[in-house]
């Protein structure tokens, strides 16, 4: 059986698309946690 070449593609848009967005939600929740802690250090400093 050959496989369809436009599921292979479709998975493949997917897959990308995926990661990416994987990726992406990563970077923000990672500046999120950098950027949080800041300002409390900051408050307790003063």
């Amino acid at each position: 059986m050959m496989f369809p070449f436009y599921l292979y593609v479709l998975f493949t848009i997917f897959y990308l698309l995926f990661l990416g967005g994987y990726f992406f939600f990563v970077n923000i929740f990672h500046k999120e946690m950098v950027k949080v802690p800041n300002p409390r250090q900051k408050q307790h400093q003063r």
